[in-house]
């Protein structure tokens, strides 16, 4: 590697004397022999760099050192025993890969914990989505929040009752969805009865369109 870096550094010098005497001797050419000297000067140090580095790397070795840029390490350090320095080194170096086993640990940790919170999250949102389906099947879109009541229910029974101010719901309960779409429906409620006029418990049965929540059928007599 030394003979090339030799012979570049020679070619520089020729490079660089034929330069300088453009510069001197021809006018013409003075512009192209400065080019040539500085270029040549500049690729001289770059050589002189290259060729001084294999040396420095070698007195370092000689000293008991890796490399030069090993010794500099150590020296950064305070360290100038390559012994001492070599265990500090390797001491260092366990750290590091203690620190980066660590940092990857608790890398996959977190990547764990999130995909064990994304599948939270979607085992929540499936299970959401099947009471909305299920509460869907089950007319509750229809119903009254408040008291679970079919309010065109309420008013298709109250309509029958001799005495409608008496009425009150009691429970109204969604017996099921058929083929046709209608939710069937009962309810209980308290009316006041006409022979006896004491309060009552009375029930009637009709049956809501799931999809656009209107009354259908009603089955109640007073």
């Amino acid at each position: 590697m030394m003979v090339p870096v030799a012979g570049l550094m020679v070619a520089c010098v020729v490079t660089f004397l034929a330069g300088v005497l453009m510069l001197i001797l021809s006018k013409g050419r003075r512009r192209r022999g400065g080019i040539l000297a500085l270029g040549s000067v500049g690729v001289f140090l770059a050589a002189l760099i290259a060729a001084d580095f294999p040396g420095a790397d070698r007195v370092a070795q000689r000293s008991g050192f890796e490399s030069l840029s090993d010794q500099q390490a150590a020296t950064a350090a305070g360290i100038t025993d390559p012994r001492e320095w070599k265990a500090k080194r390797l001491e260092i170096e366990a750290a590091a890969a203690a620190e980066a086993a660590e940092r990857l640990a608790a890398e996959r940790e977190q990547a764990a914990a999130a995909e064990a919170d994304r599948k939270k999250a979607e085992e929540a949102l499936r299970a959401q989505q099947a009471k909305e389906a299920e509460d869907r099947r089950n007319g509750v879109h229809c119903l009254n929040p408040s008291d679970g009541s079919h309010p065109e229910f309420i008013r298709a029974v109250k309509a029958r009752l001799r005495d409608p101010d008496t009425f009150q719901h009691l429970e109204t309960r969604v017996i099921d969805l058929d083929e046709a779409g209608r939710n069937i429906v009962g309810m209980a409620f308290r009316m006041r009865d006409r022979r006896s006029g004491e309060m009552v418990v009375g029930s009637a049965l009709g049956a809501f369109s799931n999809e656009t929540c209107s009354l259908l059928t009603v089955e109640f007599r007073e």
